[in-house]
């Protein structure tokens, strides 16, 4: 059974149902840029936290980075793998969230069809379930976190964290939409 949330007008997303009860899984956020990949983490499901970038270099080093992430992030065998009744290992991909930029208006851009792209192939090259999530004016909301609560003003470091806290954003803003609908806001596929 699946169920939809609505975390946007235009679209309704479909979620596993255990994912709103129990997820196993843990989660990566991704902040796609032209030039730099934003990273988060959250591995209770409920707090994101930001990791850093990884510069965008192509599909196929951009796919061995985030190979890496995972290798790094989400390491700890107990929460890796899972043991079936037959007693065989499976491996556990973590669930993606991937920010999509929309416009104004709701529709998507060439951004947020290069974040979709994406999504898609780590879907496909992964085998991870993908979500998106709107993510309009995080980097700008990231920076002025990062000055505002952070106190932090040099342009270099802003530069070099704003790409995580921003998938840190999307990341998080999912995870409470999540939250929010186990409390019976969305209905049933």
């Amino acid at each position: 059974m699946s169920v939809y949330c609505i975390l946007y007008e235009s679209e309704k997303e479909y979620i596993p149902y255990e994912y709103l009860w129990y997820n196993k899984n843990m989660y990566l956020g991704i902040d796609y840029g032209r030039v730099r990949i934003g990273l988060a983490v959250s591995d209770t499901g409920q707090i994101a936290r930001p990791i850093g970038h990884i510069q965008n270099k192509g599909d196929k080093k951009n796919l061995a980075a985030i190979r890496d992430v995972l290798t790094k992030h989400f390491k700890n065998p107990a929460v890796a793998h899972t043991t079936s009744d037959s007693g065989s290992t499976k491996h556990i991909t973590p669930h993606i969230v991937c920010g999509l930029p929309l416009l104004a208006d709701g529709t998507e851009g060439d951004m947020a069809r290069e974040a979709r792209r994406f999504g898609e192939l780590l879907r496909s090259s992964l085998g991870a379930s993908v979500s998106y999530h709107n993510e309009r004016y995080s980097s700008f909301d990231a920076e002025e976190y990062i000055r505002d609560k952070m106190g932090i003003f040099n342009r270099e470091k802003i530069k070099e964290l704003v790409d995580g806290v921003a998938a840190s954003m999307i990341l998080q803003g999912y995870l409470d939409d999540l939250h929010n609908l186990r409390g019976g806001l969305c209905g049933q596929k």
